[in-house]
């Protein structure tokens, strides 16, 4: 007789199946397919918001652009008549036409910032008190509602930054998180 030799059965390997691993592995690109469409959809939503931001900024300059050339003029008013000194008077000068010859947003947005913080100044207040009376500019109902309409465009961006999709987009590009317009009191 001839003998054959039988082979045992193979042991089943403790573990994971095949359909199992081909589970998790569509499973995972899956949830990176949905995580990176979310980003990009973010992305859009991000474009959109930044260029309504500089719609409203657009508005807002105009507003501003009024203000600044009453406050060019007690400026000018306090020099002339030697109520403040003529360093001040020159610094304000640079800063709004800094702030007019400027094209990019964000560059005439620190200018902006500039100017409100020299409107904001000591100097500037005693001026201000010497020729009206007054502390403050005045400020129109127009000027109040540009700000206003900008400082929301800002916040909606900051609200997608602060997104899921928004962290993710921070890791790759790194934006610089919106802040608001302030006008000096």
């Amino acid at each position: 007789m001839t003998s054959h030799t039988q082979t045992p059965p193979a042991a089943a390997v403790p573990g994971l199946s095949g359909k199992r691993v081909t589970f998790f592995v569509l499973l995972g690109l899956a949830v990176i397919g949905a995580g990176i469409s979310y980003t990009l959809w973010t992305y859009s939503r991000l474009d959109v918001a930044r260029k309504a931001s500089a719609i409203a900024w657009r508005d807002l300059t105009e507003q501003l652009a009024l203000r600044y050339r009453s406050a060019e003029k007690i400026v000018a008013q306090g020099v002339d008549s030697r109520q403040t000194k003529m360093e001040f008077g020159e610094r304000f000068q640079l800063a709004v036409d800094r702030f007019r010859t400027i094209a990019l947003l964000t560059d005439q947005y620190q200018a902006g910032l500039s100017v409100e913080e020299l409107l904001g100044s000591e100097d500037f207040i005693a001026i201000n008190m010497a020729v009206n009376g007054s502390r403050h500019l005045p400020q129109s109902d127009e000027l109040k509602q540009a700000v206003e309409g900008f400082n929301q465009m800002r916040a909606r961006e900051r609200d997608l930054l602060d997104s899921f999709g928004g962290k993710m987009l921070d890791i790759v590009l790194k934006f610089v998180a919106p802040t608001p317009f302030e006008l000096a009191h």
